[in-house]
């Protein structure tokens, strides 16, 4: 069942590239051709598949409202529906999932080396003129159901304590043998000077949960269920210092990053994709990251995702990356980056001469002096440390200057992917 949706998700694209054929004479309008590992190329413009994962938004984490401060009362006092004076601990509240006052006390109040971060269990909305200098922690099942709506307030590192950090960290909690995981959380409108972060087993490939975990064959499914999931950052503009702007974990399912700007500097990559997450998507991006030596977006051993109507600058290092980061760690990878969708995005480029491409499916292949730190099983990098790029679609996207035949490059893994409408522009 699991590769249901990645083989439809193929063949309705593909029914798509032909249905504009009725008249059935399809080498006349596009003369595609297959290279020999089945990669179909061509350079007619195929609509946007417009497939949306599918996420619920659902359920409800009660609040309390107590112990009110009177300068809170009169700022924030008409998202709890009370008035001067009130110090009811139930209330007519107009939200009762709102934060209570001593939590939003807790929240504005600044940070400090021994009260670094606040954990957020309930609707969290924001004044324009706040900074917050604690960092967000939104931790386990008791967190979802949520929304924050900064209101373009700013997240902010404080004298030292934060600064330049994950100033948003979803994750999930251990619980037992079990992992409780926050799902259906909306992020929106806030100004972060920092980073953002979703994590389930571990905060990377090479943590020690997802090591362990990666030793059996059914890792993929494990990492998933463990792993936050249908989490949205909306709006977002985040100024990243050398820290990554955006790290989705591994096995983070269904989330979404959506009109946001990315602006700063990152010592790695801006947005990185980790082994085992999926079907998530990127829509409606700018990114104008500067880089030290790594690409825009990473999608490492990350399956199922859409990329689309982005606009990706600072492209000296590379734009898109697909490949599987094959033992790193020890742990082993086991999805590879396959059935992701790239399309309709704009890769801009001024003084830089191309050397590196926009998209690069395969871009590894086994070039790491780390890969053979996972031998011995029969499954996944283990088994092979190619990163097996497939079943991709990239289509329509426009670079500038640069042919996409020189700009969308295939590494000897990268089999049975659809190329097709992308075009240079000036």
């Amino acid at each position: 069942m699991k590769r249901l949706l990645p083989v439809f998700l193929i063949g309705f694209s593909l029914a798509l590239l032909f249905q504009s054929c009725s008249s059935g004479d399809f080498e006349s309008q596009i003369s595609p051709y297959e290279d020999q590992n089945g990669n179909l190329f061509s350079e007619e413009v195929i609509p946007e598949t417009g497939l949306e994962a599918q996420n619920g938004d659902s359920g409800a984490v009660s609040g309390s409202n107590s112990g009110l401060h009177s300068g809170l009362v009169s700022s924030y006092g008409s998202s709890f529906g009370l008035g001067s004076g009130s110090d009811s601990s139930s209330g007519s509240s107009s939200d009762p999932k709102a934060c209570s006052a001593s939590k939003l006390q807790d929240i504005l109040a600044p940070a400090t080396s021994s009260n670094a971060f606040v954990r957020v269990d309930c609707n969290l909305t924001l004044k324009s003129s706040d900074v917050i200098t604690k960092r967000l922690v939104y931790e386990g099942a008791g967190a979802s159901n949520l929304t924050l709506n900064c209101n373009n307030a700013k997240l902010k590192g404080n004298d030292g304590v934060g600064d330049g950090k994950d100033m948003i960290t979803v994750k999930s909690i251990q619980d037992g043998s079990a992992y409780s995981r926050p799902e259906n959380i909306k992020i929106s409108n806030c100004i972060v000077e920092g980073s953002v972060r979703v994590m389930g087993l571990g905060q990377n490939g090479e943590a020690e949960s997802v090591l362990l975990s990666s030793l059996s064959s059914d890792h993929t499914a494990r990492a998933q269920q463990a792993a936050p999931r249908n989490i949205e950052f909306n709006n977002l503009t985040i100024n990243s210092k050398n820290r990554i702007p955006l790290y989705l974990s591994p096995g983070v399912t269904y989330s979404k990053i959506l009109n946001s700007m990315f602006k700063g500097t990152s010592g790695s990559v801006v947005i990185y994709l980790d082994a085992e997450s999926a079907f998530n998507i990127i829509k409606n991006n700018e990114f104008n990251v500067t880089t030290k030596s790594r690409e825009v977006i990473a999608i490492d051993g990350s399956a199922n995702n859409q990329i689309i109507n982005n606009r990706l600058f600072g492209l000296n290092n590379g734009g898109i990356f697909l490949y599987r980061n094959c033992g790193e760690g020890g742990t082993i990878r086991h999805q590879t980056p396959s059935y992701n969708v790239i399309s309709n995005n704009y890769f801009y480029y001024h003084k830089y001469d191309g050397k590196l491409p926009s998209i690069w499916l395969s871009s590894r292949d086994g070039a790491k002096n780390y890969c053979e730190l996972d031998r011995g099983y029969t499954f996944g990098s283990s088994e092979s440390n190619q990163d097996h790029a497939s079943s991709n679609i990239i289509s329509n996207n426009k670079i500038q200057k640069f042919s996409p035949s020189k700009m969308i490059r295939l590494g000897g893994s990268a089999t049975n992917n659809v190329i097709t409408g992308n075009k240079q522009v000036e």
